[in-house]
C-alpha cells in the first residue's frame, strides 16, 4: 500500500461511524491508489452496468449512499447515466475528494445510522456498493436509509456476503418483503475484485438486491 496506515484490512476493522469518519477523511487524497487501483476493485463497476441493465434511460435522481471519492457515480456516468446523482457519505474529506470530478449535482455529509443528517430530497433510485461491507452497519441501517426513497424507488443495494447472514440480512428482506415495504428483490452476486484468484472467502463476494421500495 501507498500508506500502511490506510489500507481495506484495517478499513475493516472500523466500528463506529465517528472512527470511519476521521479514518476515511485522513485517507481521501490516497484511497483510489491505495484500494481502487491497488486492489483490483470491481464491484462499482459492476454494479453500474446492472443499474444499466435494469434501468436504461433512466434520468431521475439518484442517490449514491457512501459514495465514497465518487467511483460509483463515475461508473454511472460511463454507462450513460445523466439525470442528476447525489453523493451521500459521513466522511467529508471524502465528499471533497468526490466533488472534483464534477460528476455529482448535491453532496451530503450524512450519517446513515442518523437520518436527521439526511438530506430533505428525496429519491428515485438508491444505490450503494460501499456502505454494507463491513458488517459495521446492519439492517437496522439499511432500513433506515429506506427514508432517502420516494414512493415506488428502486434500489440497488450491495451487501458483502460474510455479513449478509451473519447479520440477518436474509431475514430482514424476507420481513420487509411480507410487511409490503418492498418488492421480492432479484439478486446477483458478484466478485468485488478483478482477480479472482485469490478468493478463498465469501468476504470478496457481494450480494445485490434489486427491488423497489414500496
Amino acid at each position: 500500500m501507498a500508506d500502511n496506515r490506510h489500507n481495506r484490512d484495517e478499513a475493516y476493522t472500523l466500528q463506529t461511524p465517528d472512527d470511519h469518519r476521521r479514518y476515511y477523511d485522513q485517507w481521501e487524497q490516497t484511497y483510489e491508489d491505495d484500494f481502487i487501483e491497488a486492489e483490483g476493485y470491481a464491484y462499482s463497476a459492476r454494479i453500474a452496468l446492472i443499474a444499466r441493465r435494469l434501468r436504461p434511460g433512466f434520468k431521475a435522481r439518484i442517490a449514491d449512499i457512501g459514495c465514497g471519492t465518487g467511483v460509483v457515480g463515475r461508473e454511472l456516468r460511463m454507462q450513460g447515466f445523466q439525470g442528476p446523482i447525489d453523493g451521500l457519505d459521513i466522511s467529508e474529506g471524502m465528499l471533497k475528494k468526490a466533488g472534483e470530478a464534477g460528476i455529482y449535482d448535491q453532496l451530503h455529509c450524512t450519517d446513515l445510522t442518523d437520518p436527521g443528517s439526511f438530506p430533505e430530497t428525496r429519491y428515485q433510485f438508491l444505490i450503494s456498493t460501499g456502505a454494507f461491507t463491513m458488517g459495521h452497519l446492519g439492517p437496522d441501517t439499511l432500513e433506515k436509509v429506506f427514508g432517502l426513497a420516494s414512493r415506488g424507488a428502486f434500489a440497488l443495494i450491495g451487501i458483502n456476503a460474510v455479513f449478509f447472514e451473519k447479520d440477518g440480512f436474509g431475514a430482514a428482506f424476507k420481513e420487509w418483503e411480507a410487511a409490503g415495504r418492498i418488492t421480492p428483490p432479484v439478486w446477483f452476486d458478484t466478485a468485488i475484485y478483478y482477480d479472482l484468484e485469490p478468493i478463498k472467502t465469501h468476504s470478496r463476494i457481494a450480494r445485490i438486491a434489486a427491488f423497489t421500495i414500496t
